[in-house]
């Protein structure tokens, strides 16, 4: 049997009148707290969602205090990391500036020792293969050097300047295999031609040729320029013998491991030869 809309809509009032009767009741029946039945049935119904809101925001409380402090801590990190590496770079720099005023000293001191004009230079470029070697230095003419200039280094001798620019001078390694250095065993004084690299060079010794068969010498002699070729001062270190081979007939062959850096090598010093003499210099071997 259907129910007429009327009938529903007395059945939902009254419905609502006895809702509203038992709320009445509750408002006025007290618990024994002293409190409204109603309010404390409405309170009890309200706790739990209000301490759910209450554990979410602290939750999304936390998370957002968690989240500043991981962004300041990794802000803070990458300045740090920059701060390190400008820390880095300018120690970099300050180790570079104190390698190079000790090689400064070291050569300025050499020219102390040298009773001969010098200039000092420094170089700017190296072409070195197989066979040739030379670099490039950035003093030229214009600075007063001249063609066939010796250059040395502090450790010992390094070549002979070969092209000459206004402000540029290319300077013959005496590892280049066309070099060619007057020498002699310091303490035999046996003497020899120093030449550039060859194939029978082992680890970077160099050969010198025209060593009497019968001559004094031994592994470890220290060998210095002769003077004999008139290019290079007499007494200048050169570098210590490495090997020493059989005799061939009237000569034989010895093998000298320089004395110059020249993976190392920055500055240097050109020498002006005086045209008259080319004597052992003071304090020079």
């Amino acid at each position: 049997m259907a129910i007429s809309p009327s009938a529903h809509r007395n059945q939902l009032v009254l419905a609502a009148l006895v809702v509203a009767h038992l709320l009445a009741i509750s408002w006025q029946v007290e618990t024994d707290q002293h409190v409204p039945l109603l309010e404390q049935l409405v309170i009890s119904a309200i706790t739990p969602c209000q301490r759910l809101l209450a554990a979410s925001g602290r939750g999304l409380g936390a998370t957002y205090h968690r989240y500043v402090d991981l962004r300041g801590a990794r802000e803070e990190s990458l300045r740090l990391s920059q701060r390190v590496r400008e820390l880095e770079l300018a120690m970099e720099q300050r180790e570079h500036l104190a390698q190079q005023a000790a090689r400064l000293r070291e050569t300025l001191g050499l020219r102390a020792l040298l009773p001969l004009e010098t200039i000092a230079a420094e170089l700017v470029a190296r072409n070195g293969t197989s066979w040739a070697n030379t670099v490039t230095l950035n003093k030229g003419r214009a600075d007063g050097v001249t063609l066939d200039m010796p250059v040395i280094s502090p450790s010992g001798v390094v070549g002979r300047v070969v092209a000459l620019g206004p402000h540029a001078a290319k300077v013959q390694l005496i590892l280049d295999r066309d070099s060619g250095v007057g020498v002699l065993i310091e303490r035999s004084r046996t003497i020899g031609v120093l030449e550039g690299l060859s194939d029978e060079s082992d680890s970077g010794d160099l050969p010198m040729r025209f060593v009497p068969a019968l001559a004094d010498v031994k592994v470890g002699d220290t060998v210095v320029t002769s003077g004999l070729d008139q290019i290079y001062p007499k007494g200048l270190t050169v570098g210590l013998v490495s090997r020493v081979l059989p005799a061939a007939g009237l000569v034989r062959d010895v093998f000298v491991v320089p004395s110059t850096r020249f993976d190392e090598l920055e500055e240097v010093l050109l020498v002006r030869m005086p045209d008259e003499s080319l004597e052992t210099p003071e304090g020079v071997r």
